[in-house]
């Protein structure tokens, strides 16, 4: 399954967008994200892994990336509702492309 999905808005005007393929492999789901942005203050992407909160295994492969908790803003900002997740930070660099194998089907 793969997905596009570009932003409006005021996110339009930094140029951002974000496509997944989402594949079973046996016990294990692989999740790919390709990030893109025209502009170098977008600083992380917070991925929700499961609606749940419940614990997850994330196997080899998968990208690097700052912690998984539960996350109630982003930044600064508030979210219209907490996720949990993990953070992967930016470093300016587009395409970024972030691999994620877990045991946890798509939210």
């Amino acid at each position: 399954m793969g997905v596009t999905a570009t932003t409006a808005n005021d996110w339009d005007t930094r140029g951002f967008s974000i496509e997944w393929q989402i594949a079973p492999n046996g016990n294990q789901w692989i999740n790919e994200y390709t990030v893109t942005a025209t502009k170098k203050d977008v600083s992380h992407m917070l991925l929700e892994i499961t609606d749940d909160g419940l614990p997850f295994d994330i196997y080899d492969g998968s990208s690097p990336f700052g912690e998984i908790k539960t996350w109630s803003k982003s930044g600064d900002q508030d979210l219209s509702n907490p996720l949990y997740g993990g953070k992967f930070d930016f470093e300016g660099l587009w395409p970024v492309i972030y691999t994620l194998i877990t045991n946890r089907a798509p939210v």
